[in-house]
């Protein structure tokens, strides 16, 4: 049986298309549930936690994966889902301007 050509010289496999439109799907609800243009750390936290989703949810299906690497799958996406909602709920209030850390105020 040949490998692939991404496996062969090291690279990760190409996501399937199933896998790639979930990933999308996952994108786009997150994208929804942060209701403005995301901020590079939130686009990066979304992009993350998107993608983790779709791998757990995919290893999840796939008899040739073990228990262990499903359930450390799945807390890796709990993971990035908690850190992406984090990102959404902080607010500039919340966040200390510069000159407020720098002047002790």
């Amino acid at each position: 049986m040949p490998i692939p050509a991404a496996q062969a010289n090291g690279r990760q496999p190409v996501p399937s298309d199933a896998q790639a439109d979930r990933m999308a799907e996952l994108m786009r609800a997150y994208q929804r549930q942060l209701g403005r243009r995301p901020t590079t750390i939130q686009r990066t936290l979304r992009d993350r936690a998107a993608h983790l989703t779709a791998i757990a949810e995919f290893a999840a299906r796939d008899p040739r994966v073990s228990l262990d690497d499903v359930v450390r799958l799945d807390h890796s996406a709990a993971r990035a889902r908690a850190e992406f909602a984090a990102a959404i709920t902080r607010t500039t209030e919340e966040m200390p301007f510069l000159a407020a850390l720098l002047t002790g105020g």
